[in-house]
């Protein structure tokens, strides 16, 4: 039994950690346009050949494959057209291939700053945290949500290294509601306009990813035993 138990808590334990990593990876991605350093940075650590903790599904697979394709052919000269497909896809000029908010895709008229952006700044507001950008950037930002996401799980597994059981019980009740109510519902579709109007592979294979990332956590946040 004790052997069992142990188990399971390692289990939760990467899961967890599983979670923080994925959704911090695509906070950065999703966040500002590139640097040079940041691709530099997944070139040399080699995060996506052996250490991406999310692979469990199609779409991740199919991701990771498009991204690692895209390094291994990266030269700095070809950096000006990475930047160039995030600002066609995320910030305009004129319409938005991947709009990355989700209130244009969960509300009737698509108005930024409606109903749900103020539900996820209110859920935000729950556990004391705030955009920095308040009324200037929706809340509901894909990077932001992510990044929600990622100190959700970074305080639960911080309450699950103290053995305080309640608190971290609590922040997994809270991503399941957030993936439920936000993140499940838009995000899919979301991915699916960024695979399909990627000029590069390396920003079709993010949107892989993160269909896969969603799909994964939904399954792992609902086998989590509280």
């Amino acid at each position: 039994m004790d052997k069992l138990l142990k188990e399971t808590c390692e289990k939760v334990y990467q899961e967890l950690l599983n979670i923080t990593i994925t959704h911090s990876f695509m906070n950065k991605l999703f966040v500002e346009a590139p640097s040079k350093d940041f691709i530099e940075s997944l070139k040399t650590t080699h995060i996506m050949d052996s250490d991406w903790p999310m692979c469990e599904s199609i779409e991740s697979v199919t991701g990771l494959g498009l991204v690692k394709k895209y390094l291994a052919s990266y030269t700095e000269s070809s950096f000006s057209e990475l930047t160039d497909n995030y600002n066609v896809l995320f910030i305009g000029p004129g319409s938005l291939l991947a709009p990355p908010w989700e209130s244009v895709y969960t509300e009737t008229d698509r108005t930024l700053f409606g109903k749900s952006t103020l539900n996820v700044r209110e859920m935000y507001r729950k556990n004391g945290l705030q955009i920095n950008k308040l009324h200037k950037e929706p809340d509901d930002h894909i990077a932001y949500e992510c990044a929600y996401m990622n100190f959700l799980s970074l305080k639960a597994l911080e309450a699950f290294e103290k053995e305080d059981r309640e608190t971290c019980c609590a922040l997994i009740e809270d991503m399941r509601l957030f993936y439920g109510l936000h993140m499940a519902r838009w995000v899919s579709e979301f991915a699916d306009k960024v695979i399909e109007n990627s000029r590069t592979d390396f920003y079709k294979g993010g949107g892989w990813m993160l269909k896969g990332m969603i799909k994964e956590t939904s399954a792992l946040l609902n086998n989590i035993e509280n």
